[in-house]
């Protein structure tokens, strides 16, 4: 069986066009991913702002040091609770 030019560059043709098609497809998953992350950051850090100042303003209103203790202790747990979720939804966006 003989490989005439034609044929060859008909394959060599074909080869590229699938590489261009999956790198095409590689790209645009990246893009979408990254589009993605840049999305639940910026949600994450308007949220955090927003919390931020009004904590600073619920301990500028405490009265006394038990009160902003109690704040304090009230903020851990929804905190962690916040960064797992953030953790899951970044795993959500690998897969």
């Amino acid at each position: 069986m003989s490989v005439t030019p034609e044929k060859f560059a008909a394959a060599a043709k074909t080869n590229v066009e699938a590489s261009l098609s999956s790198a095409s497809a590689f790209v645009a998953t990246v893009f979408t991913a990254v589009e993605r992350v840049s999305t639940l950051n910026l949600a994450t850090a308007r949220t955090a702002f927003d919390e931020s100042v009004a904590f600073s303003k619920a301990v500028l209103a405490a009265k006394d040091p038990q009160a902003v203790a109690a704040l304090n202790l009230a903020a851990v747990t929804p905190s962690v609770e916040k960064s797992i979720a953030y953790g899951r939804s970044l795993s959500v966006i690998g897969t």
